[in-house]
């Protein structure tokens, strides 16, 4: 690995621990302000948003990145899909709203009858989709540190406007959900003004619809399952056991996305060299794939132990009293990431490498399985601990089901695997030479 990819981890590691600082401090700080069963009402949404949005942007996260890396003169006509993705968002948005009264979730109540609640839920899952799209635009491009900005930009005023939403006007849900809409509606702009700079960069190229929806397509079912596993989730504990458990699992599945972040450092320009180096006369991508899954696996590892240490100390302390429920099942699910970390890289190798088909197959049997089995266990008495560690299971089959594709698809042999240990050792030494650097400078910048 030379030292550029080196410099672009150590632009994006930091870029992560700022981000993952803001979205900590915001859901602690949400948790206290709100209370448990506020906090479960608002997991409620965010998970049903999680869900809703990825099924309206129709792949397009997935298509933007995958085609502007490959052909930068498509941005005029990704740009036309986008737009008539949103049309299509908005529609969908309000007609949802408007069902959602009449379901057994926490949130029913408070929908039925009001319109003026239906259209602030419905504006925050409409302009909540575009700015999950418009960043592929900035990592195809290989502007990492414009990345880094502009996503954190982005967790910034999510917490600000949130935060600000419950001391100014409440402790409300309700109140959090308006003041998110209009901070992503504001961010779909700053996005937009951004973007003008890809407009002439290269000659326009033709891709059509179709072909700029077919990718992202092929992908979208299995985006739509993985979400399923987790975030039904949520919304199963709502259904069935009430708001407060709903809020108390959130937190514990809150704190296991947090040890997925690690991913974000890498996947941009991990994705980049896969799809480069599918071009004729360019090297394998064995070597950095394998690289990768014995950096994850090591980073996976370091981060359950720390959690299983810390968590029953932190959580209580950072969230409040009121959410020492949520420790066991925190450390639990914060074990799988051992499993789902190495299966993330895994997904992101078929998908740069033209094979989204794959990852659709391996995440619509996580996808089944893992709200089956959340189900089955609520339903017959379980408590969270018992779902948290049907979801660890769950984990762990993904997992090994990911390894055999991957073996079929790369072929790898027993010293593939030494030169990843390797190549693993040099390149993290290198990238904390680099983090050494920048908080060398920063600290002579200040003095």
């Amino acid at each position: 690995m030379n030292r550029a990819l080196a410099g672009h981890l150590g632009t994006l590691a930091s870029g992560v621990a700022t981000g993952l600082v803001i979205r900590f401090v915001q859901g602690a700080a949400l948790a206290r302000l709100l209370g448990v069963t506020e906090f479960g009402k608002l997991a409620t949404v965010a998970a049903l948003m999680a869900i809703v949005s990825r099924l309206n942007d129709l792949g397009l996260p997935s298509a933007v990145a995958y085609h502007f890396r490959r052909a930068p003169g498509a941005y005029h006509s990704l740009m036309r899909v986008i737009a008539l993705d949103f049309a299509w968002c908005c529609v969908a948005s309000v007609a949802l709203a408007a069902g959602l009264a009449h379901t057994p979730l926490p949130i029913a109540a408070d929908l039925r009858g009001v319109p003026l609640h239906q259209l602030v839920l419905a504006g925050y899952i409409a302009f909540n989709t575009p700015t999950w799209i418009f960043p592929g635009f900035v990592s195809a491009a290989g502007n990492y540190g414009a990345y880094v900005r502009i996503t954190n930009l982005d967790a910034g005023l999510q917490a600000a406007f949130a935060i600000g939403a419950c001391l100014a006007f409440g402790p409300s849900y309700l109140h959090v959900i308006a003041a998110l809409a209009i901070e992503q509606a504001l961010m779909s702009a700053v996005y937009l003004w951004y973007l003008r700079r890809y407009r002439r960069r290269v000659a326009p190229v033709h891709l059509p619809a179709r072909d700029a929806l077919s990718y992202g397509l092929r992908l979208q079912w299995g985006v739509v399952m993985k979400l399923l596993s987790s975030r039904a989730d949520v919304l199963t504990v709502g259904a069935l056991a009430g708001p407060a458990p709903a809020g108390l699992y959130s937190v514990a599945l809150n704190l296991r996305d947090i040890g997925l972040l690690p991913q974000s450092v890498y996947a941009a320009p991990y994705q980049n060299l896969i799809i480069d180096r599918a071009e004729p006369g360019r090297a394998s991508d064995r070597e950095p794939v394998m690289l990768g899954l014995v950096l994850q696996v090591a980073l996976s590892i370091a981060m359950a132990l720390a959690a299983g240490l810390a968590l029953p100390f932190l959580l209580p302390a950072v969230y409040g009293p009121a959410f020492r429920e949520a420790v066991a099942p925190a450390v639990v699910l914060f074990a799988s990431v051992v499993f789902l970390g190495p299966a993330g890289l895994c997904w992101m190798t078929f998908n740069a490498k033209g094979r989204p088909d794959l990852t659709s197959l391996l995440l619509t049997a996580a996808g089944i399985l893992g709200p089956l089995v959340t189900y089955l266990l609520l339903v017959s008495g379980h408590g969270l601990v018992a779902v948290a560690m049907g979801g660890l299971a769950t984990a762990a089959l993904t997992l090994g089901l990911c390894a055999a594709l991957l073996q079929r698809v790369q072929h790898y042999r027993r010293s593939d695997v030494r030169v990843g240990l390797r190549e693993a050792g040099a390149l993290s030494a290198r990238l904390a030479a680099t983090i050494r650097r920048r908080i060398g400078r920063l600290s002579q910048g200040r003095t």
